[in-house]
């Protein structure tokens, strides 16, 4: 059954991921640095990603760093708190989307009827931080 999991995860992340590189790879490199919603949302989705597939998350480090920032403070256009340190390039992504599929392709490989109840653990004081094993997570 396990393997059944494993190839199901597998085939819906590698599919995502594929997505998000498709769509990078489509938009106009005039509109990637004119228009940085574009920038933002697939910055976003990616260091997510790559944050999502560390366990535990406190040994996370984004491959492009940010800063958070206050609400008043985030410039137009960005997604939460999380400010990127510049508007980095399409192949900087892409790049950083290359490494989080490997990750990604790495962990669920590793799964195993034992380590499914792994926790990923913000180990935040937030009484609501996150401690889901790794299937719920993963889902």
């Amino acid at each position: 059954m396990i393997e059944v999991i494993k190839a199901s995860l597998w085939s819906q992340f590698g599919a995502c991921i594929d997505t998000l590189t498709q769509v990078i790879d489509l938009v106009p490199a005039s509109d990637w640095k004119l228009n940085t919603r574009y920038f933002y949302i697939a910055y976003h989705t990616t260091v997510m990603l790559d944050y999502y597939l560390t366990i535990p998350p406190a040994h996370f480090s984004a491959s492009l760093p940010y800063t958070i920032m206050q609400a008043r403070e985030v410039p137009p256009g960005v997604i939460g708190d999380m400010v990127p340190r510049r508007l980095y390039t399409k192949t900087e992504l892409l790049d950083y989307i290359s490494h989080a599929r490997a990750k990604c392709r790495k962990l669920i490989n590793e799964l195993s009827v034992e380590n499914l109840n792994d926790r990923f653990i913000e180990e935040f004081d937030d009484p609501d931080a996150m401690d889901y094993n790794i299937i719920e997570v993963l889902l």
